[in-house]
């Protein structure tokens, strides 16, 4: 189950700087997820890993290898605050479609 997000300035603002400090690879890893992720008819975001075009990830998964982290961490934010999905309780901000990654808003 998820929620909406529904916290402080604070909150988003510790979320971001915590998906900052999130390892290259993981972010890479984020990035692709993102970018090969299927959308319905509504333009919604398949949530199922069904919903993967592998071989875009694959392709994007590269390319994220000359996307600065900087650039990296405004494309995936970008993502999240569109999606804003946590988990129930809100305690972590989900990072990607698929709901396996995330960061906490503390």
């Amino acid at each position: 189950m998820s929620w909406d997000w529904s916290h402080s300035p604070e909150a988003y603002e510790n979320a971001r700087e915590n998906l900052a400090k999130k390892l290259r690879g993981e972010l890479r890893i984020i990035y692709a997820e993102i970018e090969a992720a299927d959308k319905d008819e509504d333009g919604f975001y398949v949530t199922s890993t069904s919903g993967l075009n592998l071989e875009l990830y694959e392709k994007k998964l590269k390319e994220a290898k000359a996307i600065a982290n900087s650039d990296l961490v405004d494309r995936i934010w970008e993502f999240m605050e569109k999606f804003r999905t946590c988990d129930n309780g809100g305690f972590n901000a989900y990072c990607c479609p698929y709901m396996c990654h995330s960061v906490s808003f503390s």
